[in-house]
């Protein structure tokens, strides 16, 4: 079986920056392990950038959510700093199919598809970890349910945080409905 590990949007902003929390930083050593155990086991390594503009607070997101993060090229855009430079693979998210920034990533499925081959042909399992669960994670995993109904996916829920708790928690629920296997 071929082993992918996506890592969403562990990010400054999101960690301790201007969209961090507690139960973010909490997350890190977690992060790491998976890391290492997938550095172990020759398995492929991706991360995921949220990716935002000077103009974010214009967006349609940035309206809805008015706090500027993950501005390309500053602090808050870069990988945590325990991670940098670990990943096999690095996207950001401002890189869609459609040229337009969004939640999930159809790029990382499209370079997916061109690293690995046709992920529908294959015996892959797809673990995620990162942030936000509710938002990010969420979006990659039901992007991939979706695209691939029969792949074998997983979220690392030791290796997550959500906007809040609450919400974290909900995901985790709504993962679980979609037949995505939430591990700790």
């Amino acid at each position: 079986m071929k082993r992918i590990l996506i890592v969403v949007d562990v990010q400054k902003d999101f960690v301790d920056g201007s969209l961090g929390s507690e139960e973010a930083v909490k997350i890190i050593p977690a992060v790491l392990q998976v890391i290492k155990e997938n550095r172990k086991n020759n398995d492929y390594l991706v991360f995921t950038m949220d990716t935002h503009g000077e103009d974010y607070l214009d967006t349609f997101e940035g309206r809805h959510l008015p706090v500027s993060h993950c501005i390309k090229n500053t602090e808050g855009w870069f990988l945590e700093k325990s991670i940098r430079n670990l990943g096999d693979y690095v996207f950001d998210t401002n890189c869609s199919i459609l040229e337009k920034p969004g939640f999930g990533c159809p790029a990382l499925i499209q370079t997916l598809q061109e690293i690995v081959g046709d992920l529908s042909k294959e015996n892959y399992e797809v673990t995620l970890c990162g942030l936000c669960t509710d938002i990010c994670v969420a979006a990659n995993a039901i992007m991939l349910r979706a695209l691939y109904p029969s792949m074998n996916i997983k979220v690392l829920s030791s290796a997550c945080a959500g906007s809040s708790v609450d919400k974290h928690e909900a995901a985790l629920k709504i993962f679980q409905a979609c037949q995505i296997e939430v591990i700790d």
